[in-house]
């Protein structure tokens, strides 16, 4: 929840301080579901795909995982999708 006033980036109404979900279309202010398991998955595979051949991969694939996992910790606005 976002601990002072903002404004929804997507309908630019305001948002009192501590809610996380717009009046005006509904976006939600939330991390990102699902984005740790990926990452540590994406992790764990490449260390057993490449760790023991090519390390340099296992280190490359496993910085992405580590970036994924840390861009999911990071609380954003996200609008629904509309059904209509």
């Amino acid at each position: 929840m976002p601990n002072t006033d903002t404004t929804c980036p997507f309908c630019s109404t305001e948002v009192p301080a501590n809610f996380n979900v717009c009046r005006g279309c509904g976006a939600e202010y939330h991390t990102r579901p699902g984005i740790f398991g990926s990452a540590v998955g994406m992790g764990v595979i490449a260390w057993l795909c490449f760790g023991f051949d090519w390390p340099l991969a296992g280190v490359i694939f496993g910085l992405i995982g580590f970036f994924a996992l840390m861009s999911g910790f990071t609380p954003q606005w996200f609008r629904r999708s509309s059904t209509r």
